[in-house]
């Protein structure tokens, strides 16, 4: 939960840069990975819950408050192409904080 959120807030930041005119050239490519990221943090914290409540507003159940899935398919696909696959990757990740996962 807390990569979505400081990624919602990086793109909120990115955001409000472009809105006052100060845009740098790899603007896109900052977006698509927050959004990249905001999508795998939401389906690994959701990856608990059966089926996650479909918001009232969304057209279809994937869909969020902000994009239609299919605006950024292209994105998906490549944060998990992306992603490790083999669980040694995964035995080898320790936090930030420097202790190892138990």
């Amino acid at each position: 939960m807390k990569d979505y959120q400081l990624a919602a807030t990086e793109l909120a930041l990115l955001h409000q840069k472009l809105d006052a005119g100060l845009p740098r050239d790899d603007w896109k490519v900052n977006r698509d990975s927050f959004l990249a990221l905001m999508h795998v943090a939401r389906d690994t914290f959701l990856g608990r819950v059966p089926q996650p409540v479909t918001p009232g507003w969304a057209e279809n159940p994937t869909d969020s408050g902000f994009l239609r899935r299919a605006d950024f398919a292209h994105v998906i696909a490549q944060a998990r192409a992306e992603q490790p696959t083999t669980p040694q990757t995964q035995r080898n990740y320790v936090p930030r904080h420097g202790q190892p996962p138990r």
